[in-house]
């Protein structure tokens, strides 16, 4: 670090304005066609200086060109994004025709593959822009791929255009950013095979649809030698390809830290250029032959393999360091990692915010800079140990895994939410198996087209150490405590992490030392002063979470003594509790829930109860005692009660303790029993209170419910706030009822197309009616909304701001 030279290493400080620069363009609202004016002008600019010898005033009109560049390149990328996404308000049909650009991936009952569009029609519009649609094909029970659909392929047929996604809940995995991040600008769904018609193309017609035939050849070979699961893991660890990879597998490659592997990266294209390089080396070909007939087995390679970040990194470095062996030229590993990145930046400046960029790049530079100081302190050993078989080189492996693992540690903190604690063990066995089987893995089908007896050798070896990988990888997954959660790791951790890392590697050097030191707490003195600006000082919030169909609302006070009313579904493959809340608990840093609200037994409202009492420290569960016996409902009560849960009854007229300011009233039902026909009718019904606001959660109540709490409460129903029942169900919301709520902001908590057909038009019609205004989780994910005691806000988690509204409707 100490002799780290920006003046030698123009990439590096050019990468750097240009980072810079496309950061300042994803949050900057100017138009492409203004910065591109300047950069016109800069760059004139700077060729006048240049010719004046003035260097100092060329090389400061540089750095704002290379700036600019950036700015340029970003927001021209946005633009060209918006301009192209296909995002209706609602599902239309369409006509579409185009080439399939990604080799097609089967899950369960259903197709997915890219196509790249060239020409769409509906409702008597037509468009021939080029679009990159990810097409999903349903209705495929018991059917293998319909009519040979491959890359290159044309298809012609009806489709549906889907609403693009949105992050359902803060925190989470924002899908339709990744779709953004990977041009692609639209989403659309074929109902059945026999709406659209495949017109296959001769697979040398195009480029892909070359490369498309050579995956396919590569994805045999490895599956006729092995089984499903080895051959899911090596198509995977080789090629890039991990759709038919479990989730089981995936999961115990991230519990152990190791996931990396499955990334396709500098070892891959290392074995690729050995290979090649050997080859013809072997052959006694001149170098520059050689050299050039490697590097384009690198460009194959890479398309071959998807062309991720990772690849495409590795791709440059081995190119510039080939280029520089041809010619006798000696290439610095800072200014080739620094070109590589420029390259792929240049050609999409997206790259700079997708997590396989951010870690590919995190750990080569860290295995480069953190590995020669632990290299040093290998070198420290004593002799008698040197001797032992074997240790100098376990001592190496393990000191390029712990660099790569201190370099990435705050990205995979921060984009998986957990840190491997077994990760630096796991990888000194995984990471030299990983290469045997990438080695293995490419002999077999290297040697496949001339010998199929010598590749089912080397195929029976590998598979031996696939086997093993996989056993050890699962049993080291499942290890208690083998990970960390890390959800509210942030940019200031990074930051702070970050300079203690410096500094202790570098401690020699007091400059270094010294400026660590001030980043360090610098960084540490603005978070703490952000956490006591956010500090929620008298403000009462409240989240009705995005958990499909079904209710979750956390309820926090000013004083932090936080409530969950509901939890949401659990179904098959999905748990609300386990998916949803309990992350965004953890996120928010809560620990404990003083209570837990059972409106009523239904599975959409406490499927999720199970997961949180097992993750979060809960006092009490309030529920009515309506005598409800599903086989859910005991599984539940048992879980409490294993969690060390007390159960608690409430009715109608009780006021749960929340705050001193705070009032928590229960409205409905009524002890005894509630005889009602519908157990929805049962459901508790609180209204909360806080100065002069108000808000109303009323579970499932159906009519009946609210004919007896308009009866008996009359004005007292009065809220700002109406979380409308049932899910916004025609059976719900009656029009006696709602003359006496008068809510300004009715939140209707319900899932995408669901089965039911909610909400009703009826019961939008019936709150649109009254001026209440309508809020969907379905189209808006979670909603957020806040409270002084005199007014209430709608926060916006996605854009972290705040919109007042009336605080009753008007009619």
């Amino acid at each position: 670090m100490s002799g780290f030279n920006l003046q030698r290493r123009p990439a590096v400080r050019s990468l750097g304005l240009l980072a810079a620069g496309i950061l300042l363009g994803s949050i900057v609202p100017f138009r492409s066609s203004c910065i591109l004016l300047l950069l016109i002008v800069l760059f004139l600019l700077f060729g006048l200086f240049l010719l004046l010898k003035k260097r100092l005033v060329g090389d400061g009109l540089l750095i704002l060109l290379v700036l600019a560049a950036g700015l340029y390149l970003q927001l021209h990328q946005r633009e060209v994004s918006a301009g192209k996404k296909l995002d209706p308000i609602r599902e239309e049909p369409i006509w579409i025709a185009g080439r399939v650009e990604s080799e097609p991936v089967r899950k369960e009952k259903k197709i997915s593959f890219v196509l790249n569009t060239e020409i769409l029609k509906w409702a008597g519009h037509e468009d021939r822009t080029g679009r990159r649609i990810l097409i999903t094909l349903r209705g495929l029970a018991g059917r293998s791929n319909p009519l040979k659909i491959q890359c290159g392929s044309g298809i012609v047929g009806r489709a549906t255009i889907q609403p693009f996604p949105i992050q359902r809940n803060a925190g989470e995995f924002d899908y339709g950013r990744y779709l953004t991040l990977n041009d692609i600008q639209g989403i659309a769904t074929i109902a059945a095979p026999e709406d659209f018609v495949v017109k296959n193309v001769s697979p040398y017609s195009s480029f892909g649809a070359f490369v498309g035939l050579l995956q396919r050849s590569l994805y045999g070979i490895i599956d006729h030698f092995h089984t499903p699961e080895q051959a899911s893991f090596l198509k995977g660890v080789i090629l890039g390809y991990r759709a038919d990879l479990s989730n089981e597998i995936k999961q115990s490659f991230m519990n152990t830290g190791t996931i990396h592997i499955l990334a396709v990266s500098g070892s891959n294209v290392a074995v690729i250029v050995l290979i090649i390089y050997s080859v013809f080396g072997f052959l006694r070909l001149p170098r520059r032959l050689s050299g050039a007939a490697t590097i384009l087995g690198i460009v194959l390679f890479t398309f071959i393999t998807g062309a991720s970040p990772s690849v495409v990194r590795a791709a440059i470095m081995a190119t510039v360091i080939l280029l520089g062996t041809t010619f006798e030229r000696k290439a610095d590993v800072y200014n080739s990692l620094s070109v590589a990145a420029i390259i792929i930046l240049v050609m999409d400046s997206n790259a700079l915010f997708d997590v396989g960029f951010q870690l590919s790049f995190a750990a080569v530079l860290s295995i480069v800079s953190i590995y020669p100081v632990l290299a040093k302190l290998i070198a420290r050993i004593p002799e008698r140990f040197e001797e032992i078989k074997g240790i100098d080189y376990v001592l190496k492996l393990f000191a390029v895994s712990l660099a790569a693992q201190i370099g990435t540690l705050p990205f995979t903190a921060y984009y998986f939410g957990r840190v491997s604690l077994i990760s630096l063990l796991a990888n000194l066995i995984v990471v030299p198996l990983s290469g045997l089987n990438v080695l293995l893995g490419v002999a077999t089908v290297a040697v496949s087209l001339v010998s199929p007896f010598l590749a089912s050798c080397y195929a029976s070896l590998n598979k031996i150490a696939v086997d093993f990988l996989l056993g050890f990888v699962k049993v080291a997954g499942n290890v208690p405590y083998a990970y960390a959660e890390t959800l509210q790791f942030g940019l200031f951790g990074a930051v702070f992490y970050y300079g203690i890392v410096v500094v202790l590697l570098h401690g020699t050097n007091p400059k270094v030392v010294k400026w660590g030191l001030v980043t360090s707490l610098a960084f540490l003195t603005v978070y703490f002063g952000k956490q006591i600006v956010d500090h929620r000082n008298g403000v009462l919030r409240v989240t009705i979470l995005d958990v499909g169909q079904g209710d979750a609302i956390l309820i926090e006070p000013p004083n932090h003594r936080n409530i969950l009313v509901d939890a949401g579904p659990r179904q098959y493959k999905y748990d609300a509790g386990e998916r949803v809340i309990v992350p965004f608990l953890h996120r928010l840093g809560i620990k404990e829930l003083d209570a837990v609200v059972v409106t009523h037994s239904h599975s959409d409202h406490i499927g999720g109860i199970v997961s949180v009492f097992r993750n979060v420290a809960v006092r009490d569960l309030l529920e009515a005692d309506v005598g409800a016996s599903s086989a859910m409902y005991r599984n539940t009560k048992e879980a409490v009660r294993l969690a060390g849960g007390v159960i608690k009854q409430t009715r109608q007229g009780e006021c749960v303790d929340v705050d001193p300011a705070v009032r928590l009233y229960v409205l409905h039902p009524t002890l005894p029993r509630d005889l009602h026909k519908s157990l929805n009718n049962t459901s508790i019904v609180l209204k909360l209170k806080y100065g002069a606001t108000s808000a109303m959660l009323s579970g499932d109540a159906e009519t009946d419910a609210e004919v007896c709490m308009r009866d008996r409460y009359g004005t007292f129903l009065a809220s700002d706030i109406l979380k409308v029942g049932h899910h916004g169900s025609s059976t719900s919301s009656s029009a006696g009822f709602l003359r006496f709520v008068r809510p300004a902001a009715a939140i209707i908590s319900v899932g995408t197309r669901n089965r039911f057909g909610h909400p009703s038009q009826g019961t939008i019609g019936r709150l649109t009616k009254l001026g209440s205004q309508v809020f969907r989780t379905d189209r808006e994910g979670a909603l957020v909304f806040e409270s002084d005691g005199y007014s209430w806000w709608q926060y916006d988690w996605r854009e972290h701001s705040r919109l007042k509204f009336p605080d009753r409707a008007e009619g």
